[in-house]
């Protein structure tokens, strides 16, 4: 709950707040829920010509 407080800004509610220091702690965790809407958008870009393909690489 802290490290939200420390994010929290004014206009902002507790769960924004409480996301963006998720999101900045575990930028994984970012990456996949930027990848999960895209799958959900899948067959949208499809229909509309765009293909999204993602490698990974490990350093």
């Amino acid at each position: 709950m802290s490290l939200t407080m420390l994010h929290r800004s004014e206009g902002m509610t507790l769960k924004e707040a409480a996301r963006l220091a998720l999101y900045t702690l575990f930028p994984v965790v970012r990456l996949n829920h930027l990848l999960s809407q895209l799958q959900k958008e899948r067959e949208f870009l499809l229909q509309h010509g765009y293909s999204l393909s993602y490698a990974r690489c490990n350093l």
